[in-house]
């Protein structure tokens, strides 16, 4: 529990329960094969993360990232968000859209 304290990780807990809600859940059953639709709600799964991260670090000075490399928690909130979906996206991807 102590490890959900520091905020890296809990970072990164956000955006990776977001995108597997998304990912196993929301975007099979409402987006299926229809493009639009799934970028659509990915917008707003990206903007939800966003949000949650925003009210936690907005104005904190708060630096996150992995040894030397930091960031504030915007960029770090997106490009962890990215690099969590992009597997997720490949999956859906062979097993949707293809």
């Amino acid at each position: 529990m102590a490890l959900l304290h520091h905020p890296t990780l809990l970072v990164i807990g956000i955006n990776s329960s977001l995108l597997l809600l998304a990912y196993l859940w929301i975007f099979p059953c409402y987006a299926r094969n229809d493009w639009n639709q799934l970028m659509t709600l990915d917008c707003l799964f990206c903007g939800c993360s966003l949000l949650i991260c925003g009210l936690l670090y907005w104005g904190s000075g708060e630096q996150l990232g992995f040894g030397s490399w930091t960031t504030n928690w915007f960029w770090f909130a997106l490009l962890s968000y990215f690099i969590i979906e992009f597997p997720l996206f490949i999956w859906y991807y062979q097993r949707f859209l293809r």
